[in-house]
């Protein structure tokens, strides 16, 4: 019988191809206990993942959360597309990317919180 996976580890064993956590470990050059860890439900460091998306070619938020694209879809590692401004380009410095990608996430975490809330606020007034 095959139980479906899912969640991070679903995902993480998908873009693996079905490896194992010794497997996933050597190849990502982590503890087995670390993996087993990520298996048992805690997630890696924003570092980790981001790390592991980009060697295996998906979208960062598609790895974390399971929405929207799997595959990148342009050359510049996102699987958003660019948008058009008027600003020129900034080059980041050295570790500002994954300040970058938390604060990112902090907003989404909020936005969320945001919805969850009037989404409640809409229900209690029915």
């Amino acid at each position: 019988m095959t139980v479906a996976v899912t969640g991070l580890w679903g995902r993480l064993q998908e873009v693996f191809e079905g490896a194992n956590a010794p497997e996933i470990a050597r190849i990502t050059d982590r503890t087995k206990q670390t993996v087993y860890r990520w298996r048992d439900g805690e997630s890696p460091g924003l570092d980790v993942l981001l790390e592991i998306a980009k060697s295996r070619r998906v979208s960062l938020h598609w790895l974390v959360t399971g929405e929207g694209s799997k595959k990148l879809s342009d050359d510049n590692g996102s699987s958003h597309p660019r948008l058009q401004t008027d600003r020129p380009e900034v080059e980041l410095r050295e570790g500002s990317e994954e300040k970058l990608l938390v604060a990112h996430m902090q907003l989404i975490i909020e936005q969320n919180n945001r919805i969850i809330h009037l989404l409640e606020r809409l229900v209690a007034q029915k």
